[in-house]
C-alpha cells in the first residue's frame, strides 16, 4: 500500500500548496504588466465602464471560486486515500478527480492565458449568463415547504438583474433561431460570438492535451457505465467480487494533481506572479507521481515496457 499512501500524501500536499499560492497571489497587488491590471485598465476605458467592471469582477470571482474548488477536490481525494491499509475506494476517487478536471479546465478557459482582454470578458459574461439560466431553471422546479419558501422567484429575479446589467453594459445577447433563449454574447458588434453553452469534455481536452480521453474514462465511472466499472470487478466461475485497483486509483490521482498544477499556474500568471517556485513545485509533484505510476505499473506487469508519459496509458487500445 506504499504506492497509494504516497498518492494520498501527494494529493494533500498539492492541495495545501495550491491553496497557499492562491491566497498569496490574490492578496498581493498585481504588477503593472499583469493581465489582471491590463484588464482593469481596459474596463475603466470601455463603454459603460461601471457596468462592465461589475460584470468583469463577477467573472473573476467565479473563476477564483473554481480555483478554490480544485484545491478542495484534490484535498479530499487525499483524505480518501489517507489510510489505504484500512480501506481503498472502488470508484469514489473518479468523482473527485473529474470535478477537479472540470473546474481546472474552466479556470483555464475563463482566465485565457495569453489571450486579449475581450476574450476573457466575453467568456466570463457568457459563463455568468449560463450559470444564471441553470440556477433559474433548477430553482423553478423546487416546491416550497413549511421551513423554506419556493426559491424560484428569487433566483429568477437575480437572473433578470444580471441580464439587465449585461444589456446596460452594451453587450449584445444573441438569440437562438427560434428566439426563445440566448445562445451567445458579443462584447463588440464586430467581434466573435461567445456561446453560453460550453461542453466540459471539450474544455478538458483543450486544457489537458497530454491526457486524451481522461475525461471520458472518469465520466464512465461517475455515470455508472459498465465498461467504466469493470476494472474493479472480478468475475469467477460461480462468484463475483469487487476489489480496488491501484492503477485505477492512480488514474484519478494523476489528473487531479495535474488539475491543481494547471490551476495554480493559470491564476498566478493572470495576477502577474509568473511561474513562481510554488507553481514549479506543483508541476514537479505531478511529474514525480507520473513517474511513480509508471514504475508501479512496470513492477506489477500492468504496463508493457517503458512508456514516456501517462497519455498513452490513458488512450484505449
Amino acid at each position: 500500500m506504499d504506492f497509494l499512501t504516497q498518492a494520498g500524501r501527494y494529493c494533500r500536499e498539492q492541495a495545501d500548496e495550491l491553496q497557499d499560492l492562491l491566497s498569496i497571489v490574490v492578496q498581493r497587488t498585481a504588477p503593472p504588466g499583469a493581465p489582471a491590471t491590463q484588464d482593469h485598465r481596459a474596463l475603466l476605458a470601455s463603454v459603460r465602464s461601471d457596468d462592465r467592471h461589475s460584470l468583469g469582477s463577477q467573472a473573476v470571482v467565479a473563476g477564483l471560486s473554481l480555483a478554490v474548488s480544485v484545491a478542495d477536490q484534490v484535498r479530499w481525494l487525499g483524505v480518501l486515500l489517507a489510510r489505504p491499509d484500512d480501506a481503498v475506494p472502488l470508484y469514489a476517487h473518479a468523482s473527485l478527480a473529474r470535478s477537479a478536471l472540470e473546474a481546472a479546465a474552466l479556470v483555464a478557459h475563463l482566465f485565457a492565458d495569453g489571450q486579449p482582454f475581450p476574450i476573457r470578458l466575453g467568456r466570463g459574461v457568457a459563463f455568468l449568463l449560463a450559470d444564471a439560466d441553470a440556477a433559474a431553471n433548477g430553482a423553478a422546479g423546487i416546491p416550497g415547504n413549511p421551513y423554506m419558501p419556493t426559491p424560484g422567484p428569487g433566483v429568477q429575479a437575480e437572473r433578470d438583474r444580471l441580464f439587465a446589467l449585461v444589456r446596460q453594459a452594451k453587450i449584445e445577447m444573441v438569440p437562438n433561431r427560434t428566439g426563445n433563449r440566448i445562445k451567445g454574447i458579443r462584447v463588440r458588434a464586430d467581434g466573435p460570438e461567445f456561446p453560453l453553452v460550453t461542453r466540459s469534455s471539450d474544455l478538458v481536452e483543450e486544457a489537458f492535451p497530454d491526457m486524451p480521453k481522461v475525461y471520458a474514462m472518469l465520466s464512465a465511472v461517475v455515470h455508472g457505465m459498465p465498461w467504466g466499472l469493470a476494472d474493479s470487478m472480478r468475475l469467477g466461475h460461480r462468484e463475483i467480487t469487487w476489489e480496488p485497483d491501484p492503477i485505477n486509483v492512480a488514474g484519478s490521482v494523476l489528473p487531479a494533481l495535474t488539475a491543481a498544477a494547471i490551476t495554480g499556474r493559470t491564476v498566478a500568471r493572470y495576477r502577474g506572479a509568473g511561474d513562481t517556485p510554488a507553481v514549479a513545485g506543483l508541476l514537479r509533484r505531478q511529474q514525480t507521481f507520473d513517474k511513480a505510476m509508471q514504475q508501479f505499473g512496470r513492477e506489477h506487469g500492468v504496463l508493457a515496457g517503458a512508456r514516456p508519459t501517462i497519455a498513452r496509458f490513458l488512450t484505449p487500445t
